[in-house]
């Protein structure tokens, strides 16, 4: 299934409700494969723009809105340095 390497707690407006969620977010190697969508539900088919494959210099660089914020310098971390001991919460600090 993965290894757990991070966490995330996090709040969000989406179509007029507040959505508080945690992530658990799992590093795992897979062989190559075309992504595509299949059997969306209605609010990932109002959301998801696309699929495709990025490298971690890719997510690092690009201007889109990639989640969790700051998930290329993650990536690239944790390829360099391997899997965290304990899964490192990323959480964002509250805006005040």
């Amino acid at each position: 299934m993965g290894t757990l390497v991070w966490t995330r707690d996090h709040t969000y407006r989406y179509d007029g409700r507040t959505v508080d969620v945690h992530e658990d977010w799992l590093h795992h190697t897979v062989q190559h494969f075309d992504p595509a969508p299949a059997n969306l539900s209605d609010y990932e088919t109002k959301s998801v723009l696309g699929f495709r494959w990025w490298d971690a210099e890719q997510l690092s660089q690009t201007n889109d809105t990639v989640f969790p914020p700051g998930l290329g310098d993650l990536l690239s971390a944790l390829l360099r340095d391997g899997p965290p001991p304990v899964p490192v919460d990323i959480t964002e600090p509250a805006r005040s």
